[in-house]
């Protein structure tokens, strides 16, 4: 029997994923670096510090995996407002709240997940 339901924020909820990849361009194009479309789509699916860790150790490239974060998540962070919300969200927490306790699972910080549920206006649905 199912007690819980699982939402995983990025993707899912939102559209992070394009935005991760749109920040991770401007941020190494500003360092004179060009990602590839292929290059790009390696953020899908894992952290902004695996993403540059394994960037900057395939190409080769002197720089601080930490200060790459910290850019992109700032960056993110300001973006975070404007965020495309995937539609039906909305309505299936609240349907689903109904029957289910609710939570959440992120590759994002919990500062992050806490601003995308209240920007959503679904912060209290979860348990």
């Amino acid at each position: 029997m199912i007690k819980a339901i699982l939402y995983d924020v990025d993707g899912l909820m939102i559209d992070s994923e394009r935005m991760n990849m749109k920040i991770a361009k401007q941020i190494m194009k500003t360092r004179g670096i060009i990602l590839s479309k292929k290059e790009a789509l390696s953020f899908v699916g894992i952290t902004a510090e695996k993403f540059y860790k394994d960037l900057v150790k395939e190409k080769y490239i002197k720089l601080k995996v930490k200060d790459l974060v910290k850019q992109h998540f700032e960056e993110y962070e300001k973006q975070l407002f404007s965020i495309r919300v995937f539609p039906g969200v909305l309505e299936s927490v609240k349907r689903l709240k109904q029957k289910f306790k609710l939570g959440v699972v992120s590759g994002s910080t919990r500062y992050q997940v806490n601003t995308i549920l209240q920007r959503i206006g679904i912060y209290k649905y979860f348990d």
